[in-house]
């Protein structure tokens, strides 16, 4: 499980010498989507489909730009490395499994995501009450606000039809700031230049449908005061997790019922971290076995 750290340290309790301190650790891990999609090592392609004459056509080919570059960074890949191709509707059918085969042939890759049914609504105002703080001045907030639709298919070479369809509902909204609210007008006119790049943020978003989320946790880990137990912390702090669990396996040989209690936690911990959950889910029932639940 891939995994990236943000550590603060919280010195949250010191009873006594002979009690452990508790830090606190602030983990990010990744946890998987609903539409998670395991592209085995394979780049994918994306396919812009767009009616002929549509006005929105710079919109769905940025957004296909941004969806393939969040796959570049979600797979680890080099910029560029995601293809992206752009098709009208009477060119292509993709209910047909003919044009299907034929786009795996094209883009030569195995997994294909068409971007298509891009629909962008009516611009919608809001003003709230409250001024807001900007440059030494309180000023009247505008929002703006865009509602937009589009569909991704992903399609996965031997395997016939759709393996899986995404629906895009969602709403892009801009705060503008001013010495009075904005009317539609005004605010339209500001931000009429970003708009086409604003879809490439928009692909950027809708692209993490296919792909786990963050999500921060916090863990306690407990030190006492002495060589051992600092130095495994050290190891812990500087994410050397291995090194801190070699450390608290010798702990878990104490004689004191405790130590022993408190290292199988830290353990616990370490292997959530290292994506070892089964391991960590039985130190964790050690701990509280030792430890008669006072964690």
């Amino acid at each position: 499980m891939k995994l990236k750290y943000i550590f603060y340290i919280l010195v949250v309790l010191i009873v006594s010498s002979c009690a452990p301190i508790s830090y606190t650790v602030s983990v990010d891990k990744k946890v998987p989507s609903a539409n998670n999609v395991d592209f085995n090592g394979k780049i994918p392609s994306v396919i812009a489909l767009s009616q002929r004459g549509s006005t929105d056509s710079i919109y769905l080919s940025n957004a296909c730009i941004g969806i393939a570059q969040s796959m570049e960074q979600n797979l680890s890949l080099d910029a560029g490395d995601v293809p992206v191709y752009f098709f009208y509707r009477d060119e292509l059918d993709i209910n047909g499994q003919g044009d299907i085969d034929f786009l795996y042939s094209y883009t030569g890759t195995d997994y294909i995501v068409v971007v298509d049914s891009l629909s962008v609504g009516d611009f919608e105002m809001s003003y709230p009450q409250q001024k807001g703080y900007y440059d030494g001045r309180y000023l009247a907030q505008s929002i703006i606000s865009m509602p937009y639709r589009m569909n991704l298919t992903l399609y996965r070479n031997g395997v016939e039809g759709v393996s899986l369809r995404v629906h895009i509902n969602e709403m892009e909204s801009w705060l503008l700031m001013s010495e009075e609210p904005l009317p539609k007008v005004s605010a339209l006119s500001k931000i009429s230049d970003g708009i086409s790049d604003s879809f490439i943020t928009i692909g950027l978003s809708a692209a993490q449908e296919f792909f786990p989320s963050w999500e921060s946790v916090n863990k306690r880990i407990y030190v006492y005061n002495n060589g051992s137990w600092t130095q495994a912390y050290y190891y812990a702090y500087i994410f050397e997790w291995e090194k801190a669990m070699e450390i608290w396996l010798e702990e878990t040989k104490s004689g004191n019922v405790k130590k022993r209690g408190y290292a199988a936690h830290n353990i616990s911990v370490a292997c959530e971290i290292l994506g070892m959950e089964e391991l960590s889910r039985n130190w964790a029932g050690i701990s509280k076995k030792l430890l008669g639940g006072t964690l």
